[in-house]
């Protein structure tokens, strides 16, 4: 134990300890701070304990390969997993596929999900201050309290949202219509200060702007979502999907156990577009992608700009024993979960790496919901060589 400036610090050497903070565990590997915020702080006595990592449940050692990336660990460290990792599978870090899309590979590993209690109920205070609606509120008392979650297989994430210029791919090979397209109620979108719902507020036009070819798509439901990932899977022969919850936060932590990740709320603008960088009127929309700074997995706008699809049915609280190793949520729902926050949310509650909302209903969308999608299976055969020629679109009837 080592007293450092205004701080107390436990370091533990050796892979196989873990530190518990009042029988609650902080981490896996490293070093853990108390730390005096002000001079009159007080800290109360805690009781810290080393133990030896258990060798069944989460922490089951691995038969091969490098050893899984147990949070908390630095960008450096998350950097020499996706190293180790990829040279393990004998895969690239960084991939690109046929339509232009990158991804990442994100190696196993454990870490803690959920927001702590008292950080959540700062975060609920402040969004009451702030004037948040009654329905924003309720979805943050129904976070996830922290749990372990350990995830056993690597995976790629796209390290962008996808956008306007790879979804138009899409519905050009196949002349996909989205749900609000066909159903004709159109998705919400700003008008001025307002949100309002218009037929004419679909994936192609969202709103009172027309979209570049690098901006987020949006006015996505789930099924859309899922659609564009089918079709990719079938025209590449590989296993593209939505990232499940779990998936989704290990990544954006990217090791890090801060409300944002490993920024601060001082530099959460440099990282993310929120509310608090909306500047002007033309700026009321989504942003391009990969203008902010990327998280230490090489990952950008996992934070704000657009809420993403994940794969799971939402619920309240994780779903028994199962929530523990690979999680996928339950196994029927009403609604399914978006993760992220958007340009259009308080940076300071709704960028969190922890935050989660559920979807509108079937038949709605809006401009600051997208996706972002990861590849799965076997990863140890996978080479994103050019994929075959895209599907003509369908020919149009002559007038």
């Amino acid at each position: 134990m080592i007293a450092n400036g205004d701080r107390i610090e436990t370091r533990v050497d050796g892979k196989e300890a873990v530190v518990y903070v009042d029988s609650q565990r902080a981490f896996a590997r490293g070093r853990f701070a108390i730390q005096a915020l002000t001079p009159e702080t007080i800290i109360r006595a805690r009781k810290i304990e080393v133990r030896r990592l258990p060798t069944t449940a989460l922490a089951a050692p691995r038969t091969e390969g490098p050893l899984p990336a147990i949070a908390p660990f630095s960008a450096t460290q998350a950097r020499a997993y996706q190293r180790e990792w990829s040279a393990y599978l004998g895969v690239e870090p960084e991939v690109t596929n046929s339509i232009g899309m990158k991804f990442r590979l994100i190696p196993p590993g454990e870490f803690q999900m959920g927001t702590p209690p008292e950080e959540l109920r700062t975060v609920i205070e402040e969004a009451r201050s702030g004037a948040a609606l009654k329905h924003e509120v309720t979805g943050l008392e129904r976070e996830w309290p922290p749990h372990e979650v350990r995830l056993t297989q690597p995976y790629y994430l796209g390290t962008h949202e996808v956008t306007y210029g790879q979804y138009r791919a899409f519905v050009r090979a196949t002349g996909y219509k989205t749900e609000v397209e066909k159903n004709g109620l159109g998705g919400w979108s700003t008008y001025r200060t307002d949100w309002v719902r218009r037929p004419a507020h679909v994936w192609s036009k969202p709103g009172e702007w027309q979209p570049g070819d690098d901006e987020p798509v949006v006015q996505m439901n789930w099924s859309d979502a899922h659609a564009f990932c089918t079709w990719l899977s079938s025209v590449e022969g590989r296993s593209y999907v939505l990232p499940t919850e779990a998936q989704w936060e290990f990544a954006c932590r990217a090791g890090a156990y801060g409300l944002y990740g490993a920024c601060d709320l001082g530099d959460l603008q440099d990282y993310a577009w929120i509310r608090e960088n909306q500047r002007g009127p033309d700026t009321h929309r989504p942003h391009p992608v990969g203008l902010k700074r990327p998280n230490a997995f090489g990952l950008y706008d996992m934070l704000g700009n657009v809420w993403e699809h994940c794969a799971d049915w939402y619920s309240v609280a994780p779903v028994g024993s199962a929530s523990r190793t690979d999680p996928t949520g339950p196994a029927m729902g009403t609604a399914k979960v978006l993760r992220g926050g958007g340009w259009h949310r308080s940076g300071e509650v709704f960028a969190r790496c922890s935050v989660r909302e559920r979807t509108l209903n079937e038949s709605g969308t809006d401009a600051g919901t997208g996706f972002r999608i990861a590849i799965v299976g076997e990863l140890k055969t996978l080479r994103l060589a050019p994929a075959p020629r895209l599907v003509a679109p369908p020919p149009q009837p002559t007038p």
